[in-house]
């Protein structure tokens, strides 16, 4: 049954392009459908990559945050590992401090019948806030 339909059609389009002119013919083969990208396939499409930009945009932001912690926790163990070298060199160290712009060092000795502790604070400034490290040693006499 699917044959004789699809046999009649053929056949109602043969009648029809025969009674058409050729001008009519061309016009009608020169017309497509249409095979880009619609308006809202367009919106779509942009909405998606915007979503996707502010998402790349906000883990750059974190990540710039995340370096900037890193590299005033990196700053302040340095600014520590000096102080306490030089803490360590002398034969009774004090107590202290010590301030470079955006680092401040403080440190208190507390001495006993058998070492000196030395307790450091560094305080570091990252751009957003303040972080502080502390740091402790045993300094023996010798």
């Amino acid at each position: 049954m699917t044959t004789r339909r699809s046999a009649d059609r053929s056949a109602r389009h043969r009648s029809l392009l025969a009674s058409c002119s050729p001008d009519l013919i061309a016009t009608a083969r020169e017309v497509r459908l249409p095979g880009g990208f619609g308006l809202v396939e367009l919106i779509v499409a942009l909405t998606i990559l915007s979503f996707g930009l502010l998402a790349l945009t906000g883990a750059a932001a974190v990540s710039q945050r995340s370096f900037m912690g890193a590299r005033a926790m990196e700053e302040g163990t340095d600014i520590a590992a000096l102080v306490l070298d030089s803490l360590m060199r002398e034969p009774v160290p004090a107590s202290g401090d010590r301030n470079d712009g955006r680092s401040r060092a403080e440190w208190t000795v507390q001495e006993d019948s058998v070492s000196t502790t030395i307790n450091l604070t560094v305080t570091v400034a990252d751009g957003a806030r303040e972080q502080q490290l502390t740091f402790h040693a045993v300094h023996s006499a010798r």
